[in-house]
């Protein structure tokens, strides 16, 4: 039976078409936004994704080929080293989400393999011993205490007793760089002069031809820093401006009446001996063997190295040249020898402890000496 429509049924029919109309409008609304989400997970598995990937890469690319001056001799070539770099450049990414405590870049390194990279900046001759072996070397006393000391605070830059950061090149000379970096501070230290010795001499002339001390260096191709340390004490440094750095093997060239300074003798530091090497950062630097292997050394910006540094092989020769703490984790204040775009103006800071590897990250403390002189 037909029924009339009454005034006030219309308008609570016409409330519940109402209320049914925002109902729908919501429920197109939430279906939207899920299409929405449901496409762009589709999109960042999509090759759409994989090409915004290829032009961050490619930008990233262009960028380093002009930040290191690079050049490659063909098209080919060139190919060749982006993809090394957009492997590297993902490598970067994920220590830097893995590793909290520092901070990683894409460097100079970045268009070389691994094998390239260890080829042109270690040192193969450090991997034959553990440590570097010396005939007459010193020891120092162990103390073997191996917590760190939480109040040490030196650093020698600051104090003036460091030279600039210098760059080896592409040539395996870095023991020499540790060698010289440490007897440029004693000398600063007992002379209050602060002069640069010449790396060069060391690279030429630390060899069997020219000096019986030297058995197993061999310039750019390696060698020991306890080598270069006799050799300068034996026959003297010659000043950097006498002996210009070429970065390549070359005739010795050593003058006796340049030589600016000898100094007295070398000591070792027991293997694990915190203490002990605390003890002798806070009167002189010390040069150390560690592995410059792994990704968190090569391609560190700044903070502290505290994982992923393990300490095999020693294949690197470095100066310690300040302690300190920051946020609660001590480090070692490392000089390196890669120029002062590498890390942190040429400086690298690693955790000075021994609780995550047996002698220390990067093996710093598996073989540390430093030179001692006459009062």
């Amino acid at each position: 039976m037909y029924q009339p429509v009454r005034y006030y049924d219309y308008e609570r029919r016409e409330g519940s078409n109402c209320c049914c109309l925002l109902f729908l409008i919501g429920l197109l609304s939430v279906a939207s936004f899920a299409v929405v989400l449901t496409a762009s997970s589709e999109v960042l598995r999509s090759p759409v994704f994989s090409l915004l990937e290829e032009a961050e890469i490619s930008l990233a690319f262009n960028d380093f080929i002009r930040d290191y001056d690079k050049s490659y001799a063909t098209d080919a070539e060139m190919q060749y080293r982006k993809e090394i770099f957009a492997k590297n450049y993902k490598l970067v990414k994920q220590l830097n989400e893995e590793y909290t405590t520092a901070t990683y870049e894409v460097n100079f390194s970045a268009d070389l393999t691994d094998e390239e990279f260890e080829e042109q900046f270690l040192d193969p001759a450090g991997t034959n011993e553990k440590c570097t072996v010396a005939r007459e070397r010193a020891w120092a006393k162990p103390s073997m205490a191996i917590d760190p000391d939480p109040n040490l605070d030196i650093n020698w830059v600051s104090k003036g007793k460091v030279s600039p950061i210098k760059n080896q090149g592409s040539c395996g000379s870095c023991w020499t760089f540790a060698v010289i970096s440490v007897v440029e501070s004693i000398y600063a230290i007992r002379e209050n002069k602060l002069l640069q010795f010449s790396e060069q001499q060391i690279v030429d002339c630390c060899r069997r031809l020219y000096s019986p001390e030297c058995q197993i260096s061999d310039g750019c191709k390696g060698g020991l820093v306890s080598e270069g340390f006799q050799y300068s004490i034996n026959k003297g440094v010659m000043l950097q401006r006498d002996y210009n750095y070429t970065a390549k093997d070359e005739v010795c060239k050593y003058r006796e009446h340049l030589t600016v300074f000898k100094p007295d003798e070398y000591v070792g530091i027991n293997e694990r001996d915190l203490r002990m090497m605390e003890k002798t950062v806070l009167t002189r630097p010390i040069a150390v063997g560690i592995s410059a292997t792994w990704p968190v050394f090569r391609f560190y910006k700044e903070g502290i190295i505290e994982r992923g540094c393990e300490e095999t092989p020693l294949n690197h020769g470095v100066a310690i040249v300040g302690a300190s703490n920051e946020k609660g984790i001590p480090y070692w204040l490392v000089r390196n020898s890669w120029g002062n775009t590498w890390g942190d103006k040429g400086y690298v800071k690693l955790a000075r402890t021994l609780n995550f590897y047996p002698t220390g990250v990067c093996g710093i403390a598996a073989c540390a000496e430093y030179i001692r002189y006459k009062e």
